[in-house]
């Protein structure tokens, strides 16, 4: 891991309402946070299925997206590493994609 390690990061909390670290994100990573930084439990209550819309599921996605974009721009921006900052300036244009393919359906939905 580069020197970003163990920085805290301007943005997700942790469950203690804490400025989570690097190590701490990858600690909970693999069993409670999705993409965007959020857990699964807060996406599923937000999505509940007897209120949500379909343009309420594809902007909640789009906000996933945006969050993730944000966050590897944030990393690759920190990174000393020419080969990490190119994998996130890279993942970032992928999430960028999403955001734009997402966008593009719910305006085809509006339609």
């Amino acid at each position: 891991m580069n020197s970003v390690a163990g920085r805290a990061l301007h943005g997700p909390l942790d469950p203690k309402g804490e400025i989570e670290t690097i190590e701490g994100m990858e600690e909970r990573s693999s069993r409670e946070v999705m993409e965007g930084g959020m857990s699964p439990d807060v996406v599923l209550r937000a999505l509940n299925p007897e209120t949500r819309t379909l343009e309420d599921v594809f902007s909640y996605a789009m906000m996933l997206e945006t969050q993730a974009l944000d966050l590897l721009l944030r990393f690759s921006q920190r990174s000393e590493d020419e080969q990490t900052t190119g994998a996130l300036v890279e993942l970032a244009h992928e999430e960028k994609a999403h955001l734009k393919a997402l966008g593009e359906l719910l305006d085809k939905r509006a339609r």
